[in-house]
């Protein structure tokens, strides 16, 4: 058996240089993939929904829409005004808002009965 071995040039260049080169290829074409046909899934289910089911096709054209306005370059940052601007990120400054009653009483509340919640 014969143990010896050579460095082959072509392998060598392949190996470095053009396998790299072909996986991000690889990567960058699964993402655009993935994320342009969810928006065609979406469009197919709101069209056929359309026909079939009114509530269907609502629920879908409101998730498209809100995933549209959360991938938004514009919505990604709250920009503060001042002296020095200041760019937060909307995701991380987010503050779930709770109401609480100091009595026993529960209840669920809307911006149209907030004015008449107990006291």
């Amino acid at each position: 058996m014969d143990l010896s071995w050579t460095l082959d040039l072509k392998t060598a260049i392949l190996t470095l240089l053009i396998a790299p080169l072909f996986y991000f290829f690889l990567r960058r074409l699964y993402k655009f993939l993935r994320r342009h046909l969810q928006y065609l899934l979406d469009g197919f289910l709101w069209f056929v929904g359309r026909y079939i089911v009114r509530s269907l096709a609502a629920r879908t054209s409101l998730r498209r829409y809100c995933r549209t306005q959360l991938e938004a370059a514009a919505t990604k940052y709250l920009q503060v005004p001042g002296r020095a601007g200041l760019a937060l990120e909307t995701d991380r400054i987010f503050v779930t808002l709770k109401l609480e009653f100091g009595g026993n009483q529960e209840g669920t509340f809307s911006q149209g009965n907030l004015l008449r919640a107990p006291r």
